[in-house]
C-alpha cells in the first residue's frame, strides 16, 4: 500500500465512513471515477489505473485485516 504524506492524509480523512455496503461502494466508484476524469479524453491506462488501485486495495485489506482474523480463528478453534 503506498503511504501517502500525513499532510495528504489529513485532507482524504476529511469525510465520515461509510455506514452501509451501498455507501462504500458508492464512494469507492465515485473516487475512481473522479480519478478518471482528471485526464481527458478517458484512456485505458487511466482505466487500468483505477482498477489496479482496486486490486491493490483489496490485497492490503486482506493482508492487513482478514489474515489476522482468520489466524486467530484458527488458533480458536
Amino acid at each position: 500500500m503506498p503511504y501517502v504524506p500525513k499532510s495528504n492524509r489529513r485532507i482524504l480523512d476529511g469525510r465520515p465512513p461509510a455506514q452501509t455496503v451501498g455507501d462504500l461502494t458508492y464512494v469507492l466508484v465515485s473516487d475512481c471515477l473522479a480519478y478518471i476524469d482528471q485526464i481527458a479524453p478517458t484512456r485505458f491506462g487511466r482505466l487500468a489505473e483505477a482498477i489496479g488501485a482496486l486490486e491493490c486495495t483489496k490485497l492490503e485489506l486482506y493482508r492487513r485485516v482478514v489474515t489476522p482474523y482468520e489466524d486467530l480463528a484458527i488458533w480458536n478453534n
